[in-house]
């Protein structure tokens, strides 16, 4: 092959040594998300720190809403080394977008409530289903739940429903990402959009310039910025 681009490569451990200790014996590389500067390899990604301090001063200033909770991703990805051994190492994206949290937080003047902030095993709505479930349970309900994906957001949106709890008027609902799903869904989802289309182009040609000698630079680390989409559910 003369060009390699990966998705999701933080969860392989085999591809990230492989990364660190042979940056230049292996074809041009464009990684996606989970930017880490510290491995020399071109990246493309947008600042998911920023995208989570937006949604948390839209709520917290926009909306007047000061209990606020947060549903994060998994911290740990665990990768499989071999046939019979696996390792754990942590995840960039999520622990990003907690920081940002909590960024977004301190600048409102908001208190965290450790119980109101939820790690969820995966991205998708069962887990956003599982954790709303467990979130409800407690004494008070928060004003505003903020989610470090769309899927997630989707999944807390059905459990919503099911207990008669209306977003936005009682819990005001955002999440992140700005995938088509979140615009059928009622309430429509308010979230922080990735522009992945642009940037999925965008890796396509950092590796052509590589290829053709023209990038000038050892390698390229190109940042999307993050943008509010505010539709009914917040």
């Amino acid at each position: 092959i003369d060009g390699l681009f990966i998705l999701t490569w933080r969860s392989h451990l085999p591809l990230i040594h492989l990364l660190e200790l042979y940056p230049t014996s292996i074809p041009p590389v464009a990684l996606f998300n989970d930017y880490d500067r510290g491995i020399q390899a071109n990246f493309v990604y947008c600042d998911v720190r920023k995208g989570i301090r937006i949604a948390v001063d839209y709520v917290a200033r926009g909306l007047k809403k000061t209990r606020i909770a947060y549903l994060g991703g998994p911290r740990v990805h665990e990768s499989t080394l071999t046939k019979n051994s696996k390792a754990a190492i942590e995840a960039i994206d999520p622990y990003e977008k907690y920081e940002g949290f909590k960024e977004g937080m301190m600048l409102a003047g908001i208190s965290i409530r450790p119980e109101w902030v939820k790690e969820c095993s995966g991205y998708n709505r069962e887990e956003g289903r599982r954790q709303t479930r467990e979130l409800l349970s407690q004494p008070d309900l928060p004003e505003a739940i903020i989610c470090a994906n769309d899927e997630i957001a989707m999944g807390t949106l059905e459990v919503l429903k099911a207990r008669g709890i209306q977003c936005p008027e009682q819990v005001a609902l955002v999440g992140f990402d700005g995938i088509s799903d979140g615009e059928r869904v009622r309430p429509a989802l308010t979230t922080i959009r990735q522009p992945l289309i642009e940037m999925g182009e965008e890796a396509g040609r950092i590796i052509l310039r590589v290829l053709e000698g023209k990038s000038g630079v050892k390698v390229i680390h190109k940042a999307f910025e993050p943008e509010l989409l505010i539709r009914e559910s917040a």
